[in-house]
C-alpha cells in the first residue's frame, strides 16, 4: 500500500470575531501557532482515496493562549472526517494574548480554516 503524505494547512484566513466588531485575521491581525502531525491526516479520507479537503472551526481563546469549547462550522467534503480531524489538533495551536493592534484575544472567539491535502508517494 501506497503511503499517504500530507499537509494540514492553516490558512491566514483564521479570524477572531465579536458579534459587535468586524473579525480579525490570524496571520494579519493576529498570530497563532500550531504544530501539525503527519498522523492527524483523516483515516476516511486515506481509506477513499480523498487527497484534499478543508474544516472550519470555531473556537474560544483561552487564558493560556490555547483555544477550547471548539466547533465544527465547515467541512468539505463531508462524510471524510476532515472536522473530527481538526478537532483533534486545536491541543497544539497557540494563539497572541493581543491583536496586532492592541486588542485582547482571550475570551473571543477565534475561527480557523484549515486545508488538508494529501499526496501519493
Amino acid at each position: 500500500m501506497k503511503a499517504l503524505a500530507f499537509l494540514a494547512t492553516f490558512v491566514l484566513g483564521a479570524s477572531v470575531c465579536r458579534a459587535e466588531v468586524p473579525p480579525l485575521v490570524a496571520g494579519k491581525e493576529v498570530s497563532v501557532r500550531m504544530t501539525v502531525r503527519r498522523d492527524f491526516f483523516p483515516d476516511a479520507a486515506r481509506r477513499n482515496g480523498v487527497l484534499r479537503g478543508s474544516s472550519d472551526l470555531l473556537c474560544t481563546v483561552t487564558q493560556d493562549e490555547q483555544v477550547d469549547d471548539c466547533a465544527v462550522t465547515e467541512e468539505s467534503p463531508s462524510g471524510y472526517a476532515f472536522g473530527e480531524a481538526a478537532l483533534g489538533m486545536v491541543k497544539f495551536v497557540r494563539v497572541a494574548p493581543k491583536a496586532k493592534d492592541g486588542a485582547e484575544t482571550i475570551g473571543r472567539k477565534i475561527l480557523f480554516k484549515i486545508i488538508w491535502s494529501g499526496q501519493r508517494n
